[in-house]
């Protein structure tokens, strides 16, 4: 009987092991760091442009766009577009606020995650720094 009891207080224990996947597999790129301390276009920005908007094709937000889908393809052309309106453009499409004034971005897709946005926002307040 101390056997059986022994065998299933083990089998209980070790069924409520978990592991943390992105503590074991930190090169993997499953969780995204929110650090927006200094947030630069290079390292934090670029990166989500080029994923979600298309900035490395033909399609979407590349150089060989209209102003109807303004080019997100550089530093240069990110910066420019932002300073126009304070990046209220930018910001409102992608948190999806005013969808009747701003198209929400990107395009069929669904909002990006808060981090990526505050990441956005952050470039922004702290002075677009490339």
């Amino acid at each position: 009987m101390k056997n059986i009891f022994s065998v299933l207080l083990l089998l209980f224990f070790s069924s409520c092991y978990y592991d943390n996947v992105s503590e074991l597999h930190p090169e993997s790129g499953l969780t995204e760091s929110c650090d927006s301390t200094a947030v630069t276009y290079t390292k934090d920005v670029q990166p989500i442009l080029a994923s979600y908007c298309g900035t490395g094709n033909d399609n979407c937000h590349s150089q060989n766009n209209t102003a109807q889908n303004p080019s997100l393809a550089s530093y240069t052309d990110v910066s420019n577009l932002v300073n126009v309106d304070a990046g209220e453009q930018l910001v409102k499409s992608i948190t999806h606020e005013d969808p009747t004034n701003f198209p929400p971005m990107p395009q069929d897709g669904g909002k990006l995650s808060d981090c990526k946005i505050n990441l956005i926002r952050a470039w922004i307040n702290q002075g677009l720094i490339q």
